[in-house]
């Protein structure tokens, strides 16, 4: 592994996604989407994931594109039902897989530069992994969607977890939706401000959808940017993944400033809405898989 390499750590999914009268299965998670976008970067990439044996063939996508995969034991595989409307999503947790623990990691770390991760409900991740991170010294950044959700008899509700202040310690680059930082406030008792200086994050991406958003960075500078105009959009799907994982790739890879790095990932967020970059199809689940 190389300064261009990364992990990226948390559950695959196997997805139903219900849009108006369409309902469909297929492939998701931040693994999935973020680990196909680094590797479209040219960034050498690993997953470390945990699905059921029955379902190993679900990942030979990401295998097809040469992410590597390290994956774990599990009786179960994650299952959510997504309900799109608009930019608006609702979710349900049918099932989840056994937590991703430390011994799993501990071999996929060496050489690595960066570790992104990408846990969907906060048990998807044991904590001891964040030591061994921590530990190595990488570079971290995380989508703190995982640590702000709650699984209310499977309806998807949101609440902060206790486990989110172990990972805002971790990260060097943390991304947020609106009602995810209003959430993250409201739990510790500070502004946006006071979080990033009080967990010493260097950069805050805020996103809020087709309406954009911003960046804040350790400095207080607030860099907003514009989302790409979507004339005919497919699936919101993925469409946030992709963005921080095109982001990251932008400006700690490619090595570009903070306001070049939002515009292309704000183009290649749109192109998924579109369902042009990670299509659908290429992600799709027949029955019984």
């Amino acid at each position: 592994m190389t300064k261009k390499s990364v992990a990226i750590i948390g559950s695959a999914t196997i997805d139903e996604i219900i849009q108006g009268a369409e309902r469909t299965r297929q492939l998701g998670g931040v693994v999935t989407y973020a680990g196909l976008t680094f590797r479209r970067y040219g960034i050498d990439t690993l997953v470390v994931t945990n699905v059921a044996e029955k379902d190993r063939a679900v990942l030979d996508v990401l295998s097809r594109e040469d992410v590597r995969l390290f994956t774990g034991s599990s009786s179960r595989t994650t299952c959510f039902v997504n309900r799109v409307e608009g930019d608006t999503r609702t979710q349900e947790l049918h099932q989840v897989a056994e937590p991703i623990r430390r011994k799993q990691i501990e071999g996929a770390l060496k050489g690595l530069f960066h570790v992104h991760i990408g846990a969907l409900h906060p048990d998807d991740i044991d904590p001891r992994v964040f030591e061994c991170i921590r530990t190595a010294g990488l570079f971290a950044s995380a989508d703190i969607q995982g640590y702000v959700r709650f699984s209310d008899k499977g309806r998807v509700i949101q609440r902060v977890s206790e486990r989110a202040e172990i990972v805002l310690r971790l990260v060097s680059v943390l991304k947020a939706d609106e009602g995810e930082l209003q959430a993250l406030m409201s739990f510790f008792g500070v502004d946006a401000a006071k979080l990033i200086r009080q967990f010493e994050i260097e950069e805050l991406l805020v996103t809020a959808g087709s309406r954009g958003g911003y960046l804040l960075t350790k400095e207080e500078e607030i860099i907003p940017y514009q989302a790409r105009i979507v004339q005919d959009p497919r699936s919101i799907i993925g469409a946030g993944d992709v963005f921080f994982a095109a982001y990251l790739a932008e400006r700690y890879y490619c090595r570009r400033d903070i306001r070049t790095s939002l515009d292309g990932a704000s183009d290649l967020a749109a192109r998924q809405v579109e369902g042009h970059y990670i299509p659908p199809e290429v992600l799709a689940l027949r029955e019984g898989t």
